[in-house]
């Protein structure tokens, strides 16, 4: 039995270093994507906006309609609302994946 349940990894390093990474799984939810992961260097932070930009282009070609991220830092939500995210406040959404601090956010795909 093929489950549906898909997970998308991507890791870019350089000279033997991880630079930065990512996790993108198929939720539960027809069509959503949990951005579960993300891991940046310090040094590769300016590019964090592109990353983010290159994960929701492979999520289009996945054809997905949603893309979450829970956020746990006052600078990521920044950059999420900056990049057109906007916060879950759906209580049944909040409460299926629970987790104790931060805030969901998601992404209409279009």
């Amino acid at each position: 039995m093929v489950s549906r349940w898909l997970s998308i990894y991507l890791a870019v390093a350089f000279h033997f270093t991880m630079k930065r990474c990512f996790i993108l799984d198929e939720m539960d939810e027809k069509d959503a994507y949990w951005l579960k992961q993300l891991y940046i260097t310090r040094t590769e932070a300016n590019k964090l906006p592109v990353l983010l930009e290159s994960i929701l282009t492979i999520a289009k070609s996945l054809k997905a309609k949603s893309v979450y991220v829970h956020s746990h830092q006052p600078v990521v939500d920044i950059l999420l609302e900056a990049l057109q995210f906007h916060p879950q406040k759906d209580a049944s959404f909040v409460d299926k994946y629970p987790l104790k601090k931060g805030s969901w956010w998601t992404y209409n795909v279009s």
